[in-house]
């Protein structure tokens, strides 16, 4: 099914599953859309040239995009469009755990422990054996330990000079 207005888009439906929708885009046709006519506001999109990549829309949070690696189907990544620079990961097999990379400083890596939120682990890609922990109840309270042997190397607080 095309659109007259559009012809460069085609639509195809699925008969053995009529709830989901494929759409191509001609003038791009390695990114196939795919919509779901039960949750309508969900946005599929595949690159053929990356087919393990999978990416998610929300209509209702359009600042939210999802991305799925099929290799790494436990591995969930979010971007927020309104903060770009922020990359989330979701790690299905440990829903409590959240992974956040800054794009503008792509050594550092943030963890959340949903369980202990007030905890955020910081480990630097350049240095992956450090790892400073910083309590979001205490800012001002650093503390430094090494990942391998998890020893503290030291510990700060921002009220110290």
């Amino acid at each position: 099914m095309s659109d007259v207005k559009n012809p460069d888009l085609l639509f195809m439906f699925d008969a053995q599953n009529p709830t989901l929708l494929l759409l191509f885009d001609v003038k791009s046709p390695n990114l196939l859309s795919m919509s779901d006519v039960k949750n309508p506001h969900l946005l599929f999109m595949f690159d053929a040239q990356n087919p393990t990549l999978l990416l998610l829309f929300d209509v209702k949070s359009p600042n939210l995009l999802s991305m799925s690696d099929v290799k790494n189907p436990h591995l969930l990544f979010m971007f927020d469009a309104q903060n770009p620079h922020l990359l989330f990961m979701f790690d299905v097999k440990s829903p409590n755990l959240l992974s956040m990379s800054d794009v503008k400083n792509p050594h550092l890596l943030f963890m959340f422990d949903v369980k202990s939120p007030n905890l955020l682990l910081m480990s630097g890609v350049k240095n992956p054996n450090l790892s400073p922990m910083s309590d979001a109840n205490n800012p001002n309270l650093s503390v430094m330990f090494k990942v391998r042997n998890l020893k503290v190397l030291s510990m700060s607080d921002g009220k110290d000079t």
